[in-house]
């Protein structure tokens, strides 16, 4: 199955979308801004805070921990769950750091730009 394929990546469009939405709609009326302006910025945001920073390091903790396992010894192979219990057990570690990043980091890049 490929990613255009994978109703993951469905739900996760989905959701960026929706949250954009709401976050334009409240910003640009308790703000008296632009909504594209703000639906950009949230879409931007939750981009990289929720989709593709978080996949990628996902990602290369299953890959590191199942080939340190695999290297080590450990049955890795045999359980089907072992990759996402990994995956699901980083997100709690993961998700303040990478919010706190993407808002820095767009706090000194593109909101420069609209602001």
């Amino acid at each position: 199955m490929n990613s255009t394929e994978d109703p993951s990546y469905l739900a996760a469009t989905a959701y960026v979308i929706t949250d954009s939405y709401s976050h334009a709609n409240i910003e640009s009326e308790s703000k008296g801004s632009s909504w594209s302006v703000h639906f950009i910025d949230g879409f931007t945001w939750q981009i990289f805070a929720s989709v593709l920073i978080p996949g990628l390091i996902i990602n290369r903790t299953v890959a590191g921990v199942t080939g340190m396992g695999l290297r080590r010894g450990w049955e890795v192979g045999r359980s089907k769950n072992f990759g996402s219990v990994v995956g699901l057990g980083v997100i709690p570690i993961i998700v303040k750091p990478i919010d706190e990043f993407v808002e820095v980091v767009m706090d000194k890049t593109v909101r420069r730009w609209y602001k």
